[in-house]
């Protein structure tokens, strides 16, 4: 492997390190996200809301059965999508750190077998 073909792999390399710098970046925004005081207060009172219909003599509604539950299941969605793309992500940064290890993997060989 001569000089070029080092500089393009290492290249490669600095390309797959911004990319796990922009993943993990990704991953904490998410992790604030399902952090967040509101996503949390919102949980609880959604947690509360669904408790006190469970109890038929304080409400018999059926309106607001369904639109907490309507509710319960948006809210729950998301926090389902927001941990998918956190896996996605984890899983896109795991991958491109196999990439840079056989990339280098390449380049010491390289320079051992000269």
């Amino acid at each position: 492997m001569n000089n070029e073909e080092i500089d393009s792999k290492l290249r490669e390399c600095n390309v797959l390190k911004d990319q796990i710098q922009n993943q993990s970046q990704t991953v904490e925004n998410y992790k604030s996200l399902l952090n967040n005081p509101e996503m949390v207060k919102l949980d609880n009172a959604l947690d509360e809301a669904l408790k006190r219909i469970e109890n038929p003599t304080e409400f018999s509604l059926p309106e607001v059965v369904i639109h907490l539950i309507q509710a319960q299941q948006k809210h729950s969605s998301q926090v389902s999508e927001i941990l998918t793309d956190i896996v996605t992500a984890q899983d896109k940064i795991i991958q491109d750190l196999g990439q840079i290890i056989g990339l280098e993997t390449d380049i010491i060989n390289s320079i051992n077998d000269q």
